[in-house]
């Protein structure tokens, strides 16, 4: 099936994307937004323009692929989902099976589309993809979709898109940043739901019992970074925070991870994070919230530490523990590594996704032909 793969997708904003051999790619969703220089940085016009262009961009993929009629439909995102489950329903009445993978089962807070219904579009698909059994429970419980067409399929790091992992003095001379003291790196777009005030009311704490401890914090604002500062400041962690605030290019990511300790996601609410593939990927292991499916992720004393959400006291010890070990820290180090090259392996993602593509087919085809024979 591979060599047959066609996605569709929008051009990325930030960074061209290597193409991929076997695979042919055409963006159809938002081709100009990214060659708009002026939206580039401009969030709020970036995403009111591409609100527009949605529903024009969607209804002409959704014209020109009813017409190709693919083996298989695989949507990885909705942003508007009540449009979108008539343009999947008219792919099912042309024989066309649709997969869905529900990467946030719900929109998360802060999304434009949190309060918005989208039981209907996971009752439509003939396949759901989630990336933890709490996406499952999620699924049926709260959704009414069939167990039988949820699938658990983990998340892949970033694979072929990683870097070789500097040294750790390599990677901190580059980004000019303490030699010697135990780092924790905050990665990825900065949300409200993804918690950094708790870990910056957890560093301060912590610091009572490891003063030489630092936080690196390393990603774009998706809103005002006014109460982040004030923060800091209240706190007194000026000269224990570093940052580098904006987005950070696959070509500079390694660094970043190779200059930390421990990775942290402090998140209040969330179903699964890629930062945490991301840090199993290069090898370093996590401080996590319990939340969503992180406790199904990070595997509690061998890939890193779990600590309830919004609980700075509690964070500040877990984080005061996993700094405090060289050894366990090493040995957690490649038990990450192991993970992301064994379970969560892209080479086993793939596997997977080609199994659940034919058995959608393979149902599909089933129910026609007990059609006929009626």
């Amino acid at each position: 099936m591979r060599s047959r793969c066609r996605r569709r997708s929008s051009e990325f904003l930030f960074e061209p994307v290597a193409p991929l051999e076997g695979y042919r790619v055409e963006n159809d969703f938002f081709r100009h937004v990214a060659r708009m220089e002026p939206l580039r940085r401009r969030r709020l016009a970036r995403q009111a323009v591409k609100a527009a262009l949605y529903p024009i961009d969607m209804a002409r993929w959704g014209s020109k692929t009813a017409r190709a009629r693919p083996d298989v439909v695989h949507a990885q995102w909705s942003l508007l989902p009540l449009l979108d489950v008539r343009i999947y329903a008219r792919f099912r009445r042309a024989g066309v099976p649709v997969v869905y993978t529900a990467h946030d089962v719900q929109p998360l807070p802060g999304s434009a589309w949190s309060t918005v219904d989208v039981s209907g579009l996971y009752r439509l698909a003939d396949a759901v993809i989630v990336h933890a059994e709490e996406g499952r429970r999620r699924l049926v419980d709260g959704h009414g979709v069939t167990p039988d067409r949820v699938h658990v399929v983990p998340m892949g790091g970033p694979g072929a898109y990683a870097r070789e992992l500097p040294t750790r003095e390599e990677a901190r001379q580059a980004l000019a940043l303490h030699p010697d003291a135990p780092y924790l790196l905050f990665f990825g777009l900065i949300k409200e739901h993804k918690g950094l005030d708790v870990l910056l009311d957890a560093l301060a704490i912590a610091r009572h019992d490891r003063a030489d401890l630092r936080l690196l914090v390393a990603g774009e604002p998706m809103g005002s970074w006014r109460p982040y500062a004030r923060q800091i400041e209240r706190l007194g962690l000026d000269g224990s925070v570093d940052l580098r605030l904006g987005y950070v290019p696959n070509d500079r990511t390694h660094l970043y991870f190779g200059a930390a300790d421990v990775v942290v996601v402090p998140y209040r609410k969330i179903f699964q994070s890629g930062v945490v593939l991301a840090a199993y990927t290069f090898g370093r292991p996590v401080v996590a919230t319990r939340v969503g499916g992180l406790p199904e992720l990070v595997r509690e004393g061998e890939t890193g530490y779990l600590a309830p959400p919004a609980d700075p006291h509690a964070l500040a010890t877990t984080l005061v523990r996993a700094v405090s070990d060289a050894g366990e820290l090493a040995r957690m180090s490649a038990a990450a590594s192991e993970l992301a090259r064994g379970l969560h392996s892209w080479a086993r993602i793939a596997t997977r996704h080609e199994e659940i593509y034919e058995a959608v087919r393979d149902r599909l085809a089933g129910r026609v032909d007990q059609h006929r024979s009626t």
